[in-house]
């Protein structure tokens, strides 16, 4: 009797942690975005193919700070352009990336000011882990995502954090409206892309969820 009440109590636990994880990416994502914190002009556009599941954003990285404060933000010169592409199934969950870095963040910048480029090329590439978006019932659309750093210029800003990193997205001009079972579409995109801490919410969740578990079977013993 006891081990079936054990058993039915971390069944309990274990399902209360899969329905936590289910629901990650059917909403906005909540992550924190820190520094170096690169943000793109509103030139960007972004595109979803229902056929293919392709959810895909082009833009222009405009400026990029390393500190926040005010007069920060360093412009991003020369050759440079933003890319990404990962797929979405029709529920809104993400699936995998795309052949090749699913994100790839190219520039230059001068961050001394003194006319030689410290961080040029790739600034970032990486790998998209998880998806979130918000309709919100106007032409302004929100999306975000997660993703694993693979490789760029900026590497040792990304290293501290497990190599993780995020990007918030915004499109003024959109015709998404919470469905993934028809193509949509957005222009006036804005993306935001800096490292972010490891989530850990869920896994406090989990862990917390068993701790109480097996603390009351050893207080009942």
């Amino acid at each position: 009797m006891r081990n079936k009440k054990l058993g039915l109590i971390l069944g309990a636990a274990l399902i209360g942690l899969t329905l936590a994880t289910a629901r990650a990416d059917a909403a906005l994502l909540n992550i924190d975005i820190l520094l170096p914190d690169i943000l793109s002009n509103s030139t960007g556009v972004y595109n979803y193919d229902a056929a293919t599941d392709l959810f895909s954003s082009t833009a222009t990285p405009l400026t990029i700070t390393f500190t926040g404060l005010p007069g920060s933000h360093l412009s991003i010169i020369g050759p440079k352009s933003y890319s990404v592409g990962f797929y979405v199934n029709s529920s809104g969950n993400f699936v995998s990336g795309i052949a090749g870095d699913d994100l790839v963040i190219s520039g230059n910048i001068d961050v001394d000011g003194d006319s030689v480029i410290d961080y040029s090329g790739d600034l970032i590439r990486g790998e998209v882990t998880r998806f979130g978006w918000l309709d919100t019932g106007t032409q302004f659309d929100l999306f975000n995502y997660t993703f694993d750093f693979t490789g760029g210029a900026l590497s040792s800003y990304y290293a501290p954090y497990s190599y993780k990193g995020g990007d918030s997205m915004s499109s003024e001009h959109s015709s998404f409206t919470g469905s993934f079972a028809t193509n949509f579409s957005g222009t006036k995109v804005k993306h935001d892309t800096a490292p972010i801490p490891e989530p850990s919410s869920l896994l406090l969740l989990g862990s917390g969820l068993l701790s109480a578990a097996l603390l009351r079977v050893r207080r009942k013993k």
